[in-house]
């Protein structure tokens, strides 16, 4: 299959329907609107983990091979909105709603998508939008580009905020990310910078990521990140059981418990975070 064909196709919908009641109320004159995303990419790795880099209107991470039309319809006092809303549900059925895109490299056609904030602030390399003061980066490198030197440079820089001072949390929390990905998404290139870097060739330490949790290695026992909900859960491979009162409530569960046992199924994508190394399996998939 072509990687990218000479049409575009539709890969995303969203369909705002400002009858249906929400956290936020409609206002009487909000508009139905649909929202579509087509692509040129016969294939993408971002869209395959169910996301694209132009899911949200403030995004500013758009990608050379994607474009999106966004057409208003009727307000919800008008007779025909509701009319407007399905004849859309019915061209567009069957197109997935994606996600927000995860910070996590890709390689995307003819570029390199590297999603780690301040990274398009290293002017020496050919971004197709510099990051910086007043400038809106859009991080994506061309592969032609992408060599060990590249690497090297994103590794080592640096970045400033504009009145002065190194913005820290690049080098101590992106790059850890950025090398983890680099490892797993690109295992050539990461050999040949280890030729060069052997001190970054070490075990990767996986604590503090957030993981699918059905993905991790079982049985475990793991808690909460906030302390206000102490609720301690063991995972057993198929299912989360906790023995802890605080999994339940009497003012909403109606009646006084001596003890508790509380089984569930986590969801597909229920996450929590590593707390061990020794969680982690090569079956494990990292959503952060």
């Amino acid at each position: 299959m072509k990687e990218k064909t000479d049409e575009y196709q539709v890969v995303h919908c969203n369909i705002y329907d400002p009858r249906v009641p929400s956290v936020f109320k409609a206002k009487a004159n909000e508009r139905a609107q649909c929202t579509v995303i087509r692509c040129s990419l016969a294939k993408c790795p971002i869209r395959d983990r169910g996301e694209c880099t132009w899911v949200g209107i403030l995004s500013r991470h758009r990608c050379p091979y994607g474009k999106m039309s966004i057409e208003e319809g009727f307000t919800k006092r008008a007779g025909k909105c509701g009319a407007w809303v399905r004849e859309r549900k019915e061209r567009y059925e069957g197109v997935p709603s994606l996600g927000y895109p995860g910070k996590k490299m890709a390689f995307v056609g003819d570029y390199v998508y590297l999603p780690y904030p301040h990274a398009a602030m290293n002017e020496t390399l050919p971004w197709l939008a510099p990051g910086g003061a007043f400038l809106s980066e859009n991080p994506f490198l061309p592969k032609s580009s992408w060599s060990v030197a590249t690497v090297k440079s994103i590794i080592v820089f640096r970045p400033h905020a504009m009145i002065g001072g190194e913005i820290k949390s690049y080098q101590k929390e992106e790059m850890p990310k950025f090398l983890l990905h680099l490892r797993k998404e690109d295992p050539s290139m990461w050999k040949e910078l280890c030729k060069e870097r052997p001190d970054l060739d070490k075990m990767p330490d996986h604590v503090g990521r957030m993981a699918l949790l059905r993905t991790l290695r079982a049985p475990i026992e793991f808690g909460p990140d906030d302390s206000r909900y102490p609720v301690e859960w063991r995972w057993t491979g198929k299912q989360v059981i906790t023995s802890s009162k605080d999994a339940y409530d009497k003012t909403w569960g109606g009646v006084k418990l001596e003890s508790l046992k509380l089984m569930g199924v986590p969801a597909k994508d229920a996450a929590i975070k590593v707390e061990d190394n020794e969680w982690v399996t090569e079956k494990t998939v990292f959503v952060d």
